[in-house]
């Protein structure tokens, strides 16, 4: 892992955030048949319980297919992975289908699937407008499975992996997508590799999987 040193204020790496996430707002890396693939991986281990984190979720559409996958039924998923198309970035022919029974940021439960996004052009229901690194104090030990793939843009990364073990459960699991490539401005963490994670959250790698693309994912069982 290598740290590239902005030298910026707080306000100003937030700026920077939320410029970054406006000219990539409609990109998601995600697809529907990713969270298929990462819950299939994870339920031949672990039981999967608790509400769901989404971190760094630029246009929150992550959070609807995990919302989709794990507590939507049959019907709702074959319409969303018969309707999505990949067109610079995952989307959907109609997005009202991935809408269905989004939770609520204010009143989480066991059943929830939630987002955290610094730009506050993603304001919705179900999703945080802040900073991932600063969560709220009330989510300590709340969540029982954190996705991001936004690690890259943090402004320290040992107190970002504090933060999110803090709201993990313990026996929860984390998914992290990330690249290899080399720190910069916009995104200050680069050179990752699975065992920088391994580092970072301690607990049982489940699955490493190094892409042919630039994006590779890890999953760790935290042990807290």
């Amino acid at each position: 892992m290598q740290i590239y040193n902005t030298g910026e204020t707080r306000d100003e790496y937030f700026q920077t955030q939320i410029k970054r996430s406006r000219t990539k707002f409609h990109y998601c890396k995600v697809s529907y048949f990713h969270v298929k693939k990462w819950k299939g991986i994870i339920e031949k281990r672990e039981q999967i319980t608790g509400p769901i984190l989404c971190l760094g979720t630029r246009n929150c559409r992550e959070v609807d297919m995990f919302r989709t996958v794990f507590n939507s039924g049959r019907l709702l998923n074959f319409l969303v992975k018969s309707f999505e198309i990949n067109r610079a970035g995952y989307n959907s022919i109609f997005p009202v289908f991935e809408s269905f029974r989004r939770s609520s940021i204010q009143k989480i439960t066991e059943n929830s699937i939630v987002g955290v996004e610094i730009n506050p052009d993603a304001k919705r229901q179900d999703v945080l407008i802040g900073t991932f690194d600063e969560l709220p104090e009330e989510w300590e030990n709340l969540f029982g499975l954190i996705y991001s793939n936004s690690f890259d843009q943090s402004q320290e990364p040992h107190k970002t992996a504090k933060e999110w073990l803090r709201v993990l459960k313990n026996d929860s699991i984390i998914i992290l997508g990330f690249s290899e490539d080399d720190p910069n401005a916009t995104d200050p963490v680069g050179k990752l590799s699975y065992k920088d994670f391994v580092d970072l959250f301690p607990g049982e790698l489940l699955f490493f999987q190094k892409s042919s693309s630039r994006y590779h994912d890890v999953i760790i069982k935290i042990k807290k």
